[in-house]
């Protein structure tokens, strides 16, 4: 079988994200990237506006495959199936050649505290635009946005499990899944104790 090539997009991505990581964002220039991957200037605006795009330029792509899904899902689906058939939908985006490269990912996002800001703005994003999926399926907006957000830490969960493992994207989201139903089950049903005791701070020394 022949190895796995990337195209243009993926390579300036992944010379991105190897800079970043090695150099910071705010000191690698798309010049360093260019040179880095083999290719020009002006193959790297064709697919980016500037160097912060090639790290959130598949976000958009997430959002549409989720919500297509969501869209798709059979009439009368329970919305936390709904939530899983979302989060597996995005299988196809994370094949297993590209773990490295997510792995990369992942760690210039926490190299840099504006990419980190606009990843939490992506989140967010995201968040929306699957809980507005929902509401138009019929299911109620506060709901919709407990379910969106949900939907979110899952996928969240599943890339970082999957890009550290061996298992199928699909397999770990199914995984993922099964566990936070199981860890919100237990968890919200669970009753308070009391709360803990904190040391009195007027109180004599003894």
């Amino acid at each position: 079988m022949a190895r796995w090539q990337p195209g243009a997009r993926e390579r300036l991505s992944q010379a991105a994200m190897e800079l970043f990581v090695e150099q910071s964002y705010d000191r690698t220039s798309v010049a360093e990237i260019t040179d880095r991957a083999g290719l020009t200037r002006r193959t790297f605006f064709r697919y980016f506006g500037d160097k912060r795009e090639v790290i959130f330029a598949e976000r958009a792509l997430l959002g549409e495959r989720m919500s297509a899904a969501i869209q798709a899902a059979p009439e009368g689906t329970p919305v936390w199936e709904t939530v899983a058939l979302a989060v597996e939908s995005v299988g196809e985006i994370f094949p297993a050649e590209r773990r490295d490269f997510v792995r990369t990912r992942q760690a210039a996002v926490a190299s840099a505290p504006e990419l980190l800001e606009r990843e939490l703005l992506k989140r967010q994003a995201l968040t929306d635009t699957l809980a507005a999926a929902l509401e138009a399926r019929g299911v109620v907006p506060e709901a919709a946005t407990v379910a969106a957000g949900l939907a979110v830490l899952c996928l969240r969960q599943s890339i970082g499990e999957w890009a550290t493992g061996t298992r199928d994207f699909a397999v770990v989201a199914r995984h993922q899944h099964r566990a936070l139903r199981e860890v919100l089950a237990a968890g919200l049903t669970q009753p308070l104790t009391a709360p803990a005791e904190t040391p009195d701070s007027t109180s004599p020394e003894s």
